[in-house]
């Protein structure tokens, strides 16, 4: 994964302050946003998008 997105969904998290709740909001998998995190797997465009608008923001949108 890119620096970018990696940076953004570090800040993200800090933001909504878990995984869980991170991962909802970007309609995934705890497991597999971990993946995410790690490194190991490219971030999906939808959910770095909604990654950023979560650090644009500066808290969790509602659905």
């Amino acid at each position: 994964m890119d620096g970018a997105h990696k940076r953004t969904l570090e800040r993200a998290l800090q933001i909504v302050r878990s995984k869980e709740r991170l991962a909802v909001a970007l309609e995934l998998p705890v497991e597999e946003l971990e993946t995410y995190m790690a490194g190991e797997r490219p971030l999906p465009d939808q959910a770095f998008i909604t990654a950023l608008d979560i650090v644009a923001n500066g808290k969790e949108e509602r659905k």
